[in-house]
């Protein structure tokens, strides 16, 4: 950048000047692999925050004063999938085009996304929050010590009972093989989540495996067992909630914290973890390549997973929090709620979707099938 100046006694006043805004002026644009702070040392105050969320997923309290102290607005879009939040991140990251400030991608995605080199590096001196998180969430197999992510939320994938529909059925033994078979009195009154990494870690749980170390032979013996048992279920649904607020199922698969919020208004409504383990999944914090805000995006994501903004978060939407600190500020009632903490039994009984690539195609292929089942 620097012209090629034959001896500076020639050199006028006018052209130090232009020479000196030249080389001052220039902000070197960041390179793979850098974090958000030798990416952005000139970064320009953002007057809006772009997050892509899922649907009510963050505090309103907590963003409208993040946006109260840093005179901005925070804009949120909804996805419904992580495979939606892959596409349009990756679209934008490879057009170069302006993207989300940050994104909230589950366990397996985060892990894919950081691979796919989709994600900026998490500088840990500017979320100094971490330094509250249990030491269960600081070393995740799916983002060891926590490079390019932030866990967020955390919860687990089991099942809902509505005691009216079965008044006089004991939940306290349930499985996942009792579940799929569904047998008196469950019969046609079961519903699964349309959602193939999780119908197919539960069956493989109710035949004695998991996802972490599935071969295609277990995954092909588990899609023969949902075949048969899809025969005596009565509904496949996105989400849980509305099959449960309708009453619509006597036996729901769903979320945790989908579950405990409906159950707070119907008292009916029991979450039950089976006897042979559940998926254990964690939302975390994410800031793509291409951000536009990097540094203030990391500033919310301190404030979300800060004591306080943790137990905001606990308390609204009934997940659980990393931050150790934040569950010390919990209500005792809270603190002992086993649906949103296990207990170290059944925690030990917990186990993560861990990103299988190289099963995603049979797996696919499996559901596709299954779906298309009569």
């Amino acid at each position: 950048m620097t012209p090629n100046i034959s001896t500076t006694l020639t050199v006028n006043f006018s052209w130090l000047v232009i020479l000196a805004v030249g080389i001052f002026g220039c902000t070197p644009k960041g390179k793979t692999g850098d974090t958000a702070g030798a990416q952005n040392v000139n970064e320009v105050v953002p007057t809006e925050l772009k997050v892509f969320s899922w649907a009510d997923y963050l505090p309103p309290a907590v963003i409208e004063e993040f946006e109260k102290e840093n005179s901005l607005k925070v804009s949120i879009d909804y996805f419904s999938s992580n495979e939606e939040l892959l596409t349009k991140v990756q679209s934008s990251v490879e057009s170069a085009s302006r993207g989300y400030d940050l994104i909230i991608p589950s366990d397996y995605m985060a892990s894919a996304m950081s691979k796919m080199g989709l994600l900026t590096e998490v500088p840990h001196d500017e979320v100094p929050s971490l330094k509250e998180f249990s030491k269960d969430f600081l070393n995740p197999s799916y983002n060891p010590g926590l490079k390019f992510v932030v866990p967020y939320a955390w919860g687990t994938t089991a099942l809902a009972v509505n005691t009216k529909l079965l008044p006089s059925f004991d939940s306290s033994q349930l499985s996942w093989a009792q579940f799929f078979e569904a047998k008196s009195p469950l019969k046609g009154k079961t519903s699964w989540l349309d959602d193939m990494r999780e119908v197919a870690h539960a069956a493989l749980l109710a035949n004695g495996k998991k996802w972490s170390s599935a071969t295609e032979d277990d995954l092909k013996l588990a899609f023969d067992y949902l075949k048969t048992a899809k025969k005596n279920f009565k509904i496949f649904t996105p989400e849980s909630r509305p099959v449960m607020e309708g009453g619509d199922c006597a036996v729901c698969m769903g979320y945790s914290g989908d579950i405990l919020q409906i159950a707070r208004d119907k008292k009916f409504l029991k979450y039950v973890l089976p006897k042979e383990g559940a998926t254990i999944w964690a939302d975390n914090l994410a800031v793509p390549k291409n951000a536009a805000a990097p540094k203030m995006a990391f500033r919310l994501i301190n404030k979300l997973i800060s004591a306080q903004g943790a137990k905001t978060f606990v308390e609204t939407l009934l997940y659980a929090s990393p931050n150790q600190k934040a569950f010390d500020l919990l209500s005792p009632e809270l603190k002992i709620n086993k649906a949103i903490f296990p207990s170290p039994e059944d925690f030990s009984k917990l186990t993560y979707l861990m990103d299988r690539p190289e099963l995603m195609g049979k797996l696919e292929s499996l559901w596709t099938e299954l779906k298309a089942t009569q």
